[in-house]
């Protein structure tokens, strides 16, 4: 029987050095301990560093889900306060910290895959690939309203700004992956969990709703507007 035991440990090895290979895993002691002592150690999955900046693109992806709808309730609005102005540099700096995420999950961030940590660059582009899209990634990549700048008040600021609510659809996975954070580290109870998590969505569609409302109404006021100025009479 020892035997037996010994032969089915050699053949899961053996299997589990191939899907290694197969999937560019770190397959040895040496690479394992190569990444674990170098700069790339911080982009390992479990890394301290790939936790922080998991919490960092949740704000910046909840900061989306609030911004964009403050643009569209005030997209009729003249002249361009200085409340929108430090907002749309707030959003800026968001953006920024976006394209940074972009680079990393493209070239250097590490994934678990079957229970093995893949790091070779070109799998890490390949997935990269399958769970994004480059051409929403190139959408919402650059402030486009910033070439709006020199005429402030136009809503042309709002619909591009809007462009940015293709970030929301990962708002979602950052929520369970901050939650997960938040369970082993504070153990949060699932009811607890449920209660913040109901009424962040609350939150967030009362915000939603409240800002378009606003936006419908600047808009009537803005089209009697223009048709005071098309017939003075």
């Amino acid at each position: 029987e020892i035997e037996d035991l010994c032969l089915a440990h050699g053949r899961l090895m053996k299997s589990a050095s191939k899907a290694q290979k197969m999937f560019g895993g770190a397959q040895d002691d040496v690479l394992m301990h190569k990444i674990s002592h170098g700069a790339r150690r911080h982009f390992l999955p479990n890394a301290v560093f790939r936790k922080f900046w998991n919490v960092l693109m949740f704000l910046c992806t909840l900061f989306y889900a609030i911004s964009i709808p403050l643009h569209l309730a005030n997209a009729f609005s003249y002249p361009l306060s200085n409340a929108r102005i430090v907002q749309l540099c707030f959003g800026w700096a968001v953006d920024a910290i976006c394209i940074v995420d972009t680079v990393l999950t493209y070239r250097h961030f590490m994934f678990m895959e079957g229970g093995i940590v893949v790091t070779h660059p070109e799998r890490i582009k390949m997935r990269f690939h399958q769970v994004r899209s480059a051409w929403n990634e190139a959408l919402v990549a650059f402030p486009l309203e910033i070439f709006l700048f020199a005429n402030p008040g136009v809503y042309w600021i709002a619909v591009m700004r809007f462009s940015k609510i293709i970030r929301l659809e990962r708002l979602v996975m950052y929520s369970s992956i901050v939650q997960e954070y938040f369970v082993q580290r504070f153990s949060v109870g699932i009811a607890t969990r449920r209660f913040i998590s109901l009424n962040t969505v609350l939150l967030l569609v009362c915000h939603w709703s409240g800002c378009l409302f606003i936006m419908f109404s600047g808009l009537s006021q803005y089209r009697d507007v223009l048709d005071d100025d098309v017939d003075p009479d």
